[in-house]
């Protein structure tokens, strides 16, 4: 049964931290933040009463405020390796990636087999411009057996950004292609994509896969704007209206 949010403020820690992780776990991030942050209020606490307030607070976009989260959850334990990664997490979402390259760096060699570690390396690193060595830290998590398909479909969409940044357009849409097989609603490969076909001239399949990249999980209003504003473009280009073409 749900705790009435008026009595928040007369909830134990614990209790507090229980509803919170609850509404947590159902996907209810805005609901379960004030419980979160009515654990965090008390001292001493546990250093997992930070670390799930960071995680309501990324879920909600609000980045700044869950790597504040998560530095006070490595505070109390400097072991808690979740925290770590969310703090990777939270300053990348935050572009503070030189930042990050040497905490990345760290994680990564010091827990080879985690997939998730080796992807937020090659992020900061893709980032940076450093395309070789973000292309080996990506090709690293692919030889991982304990990688699953979400991590290998990112994996293939940031090579086939490489690709595309390199100019190769072709083993850039392999890359994007085996990243949709992989998760069809993999926003990242479906606008990778969608540039591909239109930097080869093939603007009716470039705003078909924009269009698609648009259904699905778009990241923020940004990039949905952006994405927008490349179809416009496209289509005028084409001189029409090509929503309805076939595709491959």
């Amino acid at each position: 049964m749900s705790i009435s949010s008026h009595n928040i403020n007369e909830m134990s820690a614990d209790l507090a931290h229980d509803e919170g992780c609850r509404l947590l776990n159902e996907e209810h991030f805005q609901e379960a933040l004030p419980y979160l942050q009515r654990a965090v209020s008390f001292e001493p606490r546990p250093w997992y009463y930070s670390h799930n307030l960071g995680n309501a607070l990324i879920r909600l976009g609000r980045t700044a405020e869950a790597a504040c989260a998560y530095e006070d959850a490595i505070l109390l334990n400097p072991l808690a390796i979740d925290s770590i990664r969310g703090l990777i997490a939270a300053w990348l979402c935050e572009s503070k990636y030189e930042r990050t390259l040497p905490l990345a760096i760290d994680v990564a060699h010091s827990n080879p087999n985690f997939a998730v570690d080796w992807i937020h390396l090659g992020n900061c690193l893709l980032h940076l411009g450093q395309l070789d060595e973000a292309e080996s830290a990506y090709r690293y998590c692919l030889s991982l057996q304990t990688a699953s398909l979400a991590e290998f479909a990112q994996c293939h969409s940031h090579l086939g950004t490489i690709e595309f940044m390199r100019r190769n357009l072709i083993d850039a849409e392999t890359h994007f292609r085996t990243a949709i097989l992989l998760n069809r609603k993999l926003s990242s490969a479906l606008f990778g994509l969608a540039q591909v076909f239109a930097a080869s001239g093939q603007l009716a399949l470039g705003i078909k896969y924009m269009i698609n990249y648009l259904e699905s999980p778009v990241e923020n209003q940004k990039k949905r704007y952006h994405a927008m504003g490349l179809i416009d473009q496209w289509r005028r280009m084409t001189k029409g209206d090509v929503r309805s073409r076939d595709g491959p």
